[in-house]
Formats: structure tokens, sequence, C-alpha cells
């Protein structure tokens, strides 16, 4: 169970859980009102009990996404498009005729906002940086926050002896890391990046970022002529050129909410989660010369950044009870990780293909393992510890050289106020 809201007389619990690798609404408990294949947050039932609302994010973990509310008899309507962050949700009490949200169109300061049961949406608060709603009381007065927030890039690149900084703009998420330790791979997804985020290469030496396009970025080609990257308005991968060139959108099929992607050791085919409608996320293994996707595993599981063997044989990737297991790319019977604890993530396969890096996430420090995947003997690679105290990690945002030799990595600094507010309307 993931979050939880009281219906108004106290009598019934709405929640969202995680099932089978998709998550769902249940109002009350073990009643389904609603099911995604991604993330869904900030449920809130309304002042009469006979709706939730609640913000569904189809890339999740990433937080844009869309308002939408669902009746107790399951019919779900969306309220709002797609915003580039939205996270804050209440409604307006004690009428129960609109609901109030924050979320920005791009990048990540968020301004209160409002929406009708018919979608009529009115801006009702802006101030300088980002706006979180926490609740709203009977006589209207709000409970928001106040954040400062910024992401960062850092790590320890070829010829270097300590961390560097290689953060560009405001919001700057580390994707790859080229095998030399010379180059990251950056998805700017703040205000710097503009609507749809933008995708940059820079230099470890401290170099001028290069923007290549817009997108989500997701991994270097072997051979450093390609990035991969989800495209957000387009939702579907598509190539950026390294240097000059034109980009080469992958026919996309029956196929949405593109997640983690990444390249088959003969860069001739890329790996990565998605789904079809209505059904859970699969991973899918496509040729970039053209066809169709092939599916690589049963619904529910999700790839998780770099995960493919040296060899191209197996995907390390989460399953739909989100354990870490082995998938055969041509077919067979999974194979589970002995050594590995439940809520560690797969960061990338050693050079060897003997090991898997791995992780946890919501720990600070962070410790980086090496696991052997025959035997499940670990030991620890790296102990990261950002220079800000108030950071906290992106896990697995984390990506190191085949030979361990050099990371990068992504944290976050936020700083909160809190705020009750009067006369809002």
């Amino acid at each position: 169970m993931q979050e939880a809201d009281w219906s108004p007389d106290g009598s019934a619990l709405a929640v969202i859980r995680a099932v089978g690798g998709r998550y769902r609404i249940e109002y009350p408990i073990g009643k389904v009102l609603y099911q995604a294949e991604r993330g869904i947050s900030h449920l809130r039932v309304s002042p009469d009990g006979e709706r939730v609302a609640f913000i569904d994010h189809p890339l999740a973990p990433d937080d844009n996404g869309s308002v939408m509310v669902v009746d107790r008899a399951g019919r779900s309507r969306k309220l709002t498009g797609r915003f580039a962050s939205a996270q804050g949700l209440a409604w307006r009490r004690p009428a129960g005729d609109e609901v109030w949200f924050t979320a920005a169109e791009a990048g990540m300061n968020m301004a209160l906002r409002a929406v009708t049961l018919d979608g009529r949406q009115r801006v009702i608060l802006r101030i300088p940086g980002r706006l979180m709603l926490q609740d709203i009381a009977a006589g209207g007065r709000i409970l928001a926050a106040r954040e400062s927030s910024r992401i960062h890039v850092a790590g320890l690149g070829r010829g270097q002896s300590q961390e560097r900084e290689w953060s560009w703009g405001d919001a700057s998420v580390v994707l790859d890391l080229s095998p030399d330790g010379r180059t990251v791979l950056i998805s700017e997804q703040g205000e710097a990046g503009g609507p749809g985020y933008g995708v940059y290469l820079r230099k470890t030496d401290g170099s001028p970022a290069v923007r290549l396009g817009g997108g989500l970025g997701a991994a270097l080609s072997p051979d450093g002529k390609w990035v991969l990257t989800v495209g957000i308005t387009t939702a579907q991968l598509v190539l950026l050129p390294a240097r000059a060139g034109e980009p080469r959108p992958l026919p996309r099929g029956a196929l949405e909410h593109f997640q983690f992607a990444t390249w088959m050791p003969d860069g001739k085919r890329v790996v990565f989660s998605a789904n079809e409608p209505g059904r859970g996320s699969r991973i899918y293994v496509q040729d970039i010369a053209g066809g169709a996707a092939r599916a690589a595993s049963p619904e529910g599981a999700d790839l998780v950044a770099h995960t493919v063997s040296p060899d191209g044989r197996w995907v390390a990737a989460l399953d739909p009870d989100r354990k870490l297991v082995l998938y055969p790319i041509e077919g067979g019977e999974a194979g589970a990780v002995p050594g590995v604890e439940p809520g560690e993530f797969p960061l990338r396969w050693s050079s060897d293909g003997r090991s898997l890096y791995i992780c946890r996430t919501g720990e600070m420090p962070i410790r980086v393992h090496r696991v052997e995947v025959a035997t499940g003997r670990r030991e620890l690679w790296k102990q990261l510890v950002p220079r800000d105290p108030v950071a906290t990690f992106f896990a697995p945002l984390i990506h190191a050289t085949p030979d361990g030799a050099y990371y990068a990595y992504s944290y976050n600094t936020i700083l909160c106020e809190l705020y009750l507010v009067d006369g809002v309307k």
C-alpha cells in the first residue's frame, strides 16, 4: 500500500496499491476502481464520498502527469492534459465542485490551479519557486509548501582524483556515462530544459554541454555515435545523433508508456520497458533497422538502467513483485539473483558479466555493492556522499564505467517552508 485517504465519514479508506506490476485505486479497500501501468499519486476522496481524485503519472518515476477522477462505479475521466510536473491535490471544501492541484506546464516551478469536473481550468496562485498544495480546510484556508529544489550531477571522470560537479541547468539528471569516463549524458528536466525536456552531452573535463534535442535521454550507443531517447511529447523511442545528422524515430506500433531504455551490446538493437494499452509493462527488444518490438518478459516486468549483460543473453530487471531477476533475452526461464535484498535495484553489469552493481533507494549515504550473480557473494564497491548535507539520492540514477573506475550520479537538494494561506479563491 502506497497512499491512503479516508472517506468523509471515516468509514472507509481509499488506497493506492501496487499489484503484479500495475498500480490500482481501491475504494473501499478490496474494490478496484482504477488501474494504471505506471504511477498514481495524491489520491483524495471528494467531500460527498462519491469520487476519488488523483494524479496519473504515465512516465513514473517522473512526476509529469494529469489530474483524473474516478467514481464509485469505476467510471474514470481525465480532467486535465499532461503537465511537466504535477504533485499535490485536494478537493475544494465544502463544495467539492473543484479539484485544486499544483502543477507546472514546463520545468518544476508549480503553480496552484483548479479544475472543475467538466474540465474547466484556472490558475489560482503563482509564486517565485515551486509551490506544492498539501490540503484545504473547510473554511478555504490552504496548507502549502514552498520548495527550492535543484537536481545535480556529480561524479569522478577520467584523469580526476576527486569528484566534480557536472550539472548544467536547474534539474540535470544523469542517464549515462561513456565507457571511457569522459562524457556524461544529461537529461535537463527543469526550466532550462523547456517543454519536453532536453538531452545534452557534456565532457567530464567541465567543458560546456551540447544540446542534442528534446526528450528524455536514455543511453549512449556502444560506438558513441547515437543517443537513445524517449520522446516525452511523441511517446516513442528516438535516436539522436551525437554529432551531425538527423533524428531517427523508431516504430512504436501499439506500445505506449516507454520507460527505461538501453542498447544491446551489438549496437543494432535496443531494450526497453513499455506496455500495450490496458496491459502491464513488459521488457521489449527492437532492431533499430526496423521491424516490430518483441516481448522478452512477462507482464509486470520493468527494465532498470543499463542492465543487459555484456554477452547480450540476459537482462536484469524487476519482476511483478519488484524482485530482481534475470530474464533471458532469447526466451526461456527467468532466474533469481542470490544475495540481493528486497528494495535493491540493479545498476549495471560488470565488464566480465559475472557481477551486478546494485544499490538501495532511500539511503544516505548510498552504498553500491557488487554482487556475483552465480554465488550471491557481495562486496561494497562505493559509498557515495554528496557534499550538500540536505541532499537526497535518485536511485537508480547512478552510472559507472564497466570496469568500475569512474562513475556519475544525480542527487536532489530541497529546502522547504510550510505556509498557511488565507483568502485564496
